[in-house]
């Protein structure tokens, strides 16, 4: 995986591009991306509030699911 300077996605709750990165990859299993989405809402409780960064973060899923950024 290339490197890249992490940053927050989620400004409510302070999950960074780190946070969901680990989320992810400590996941046992993953089925989709909303699977993957639904997992990495439980382990950093991202999007909970306002719901501004779920786009965000369901695009920077899908980019780290298929693309590896």
């Amino acid at each position: 995986m290339a490197h890249h300077e992490n940053y927050t996605l989620c400004e409510c709750g302070g999950v960074s591009l780190y946070d969901i990165e680990d989320a992810l990859f400590s996941a046992a299993e993953i089925r989709d991306i909303d699977d993957a989405f639904r997992i990495v809402q439980e382990k950093t409780h991202c999007a909970n509030l306002c719901g501004k960064c779920r786009t965000a973060i369901l695009e920077l899923i899908a980019e780290l699911m298929y693309n590896e950024i």
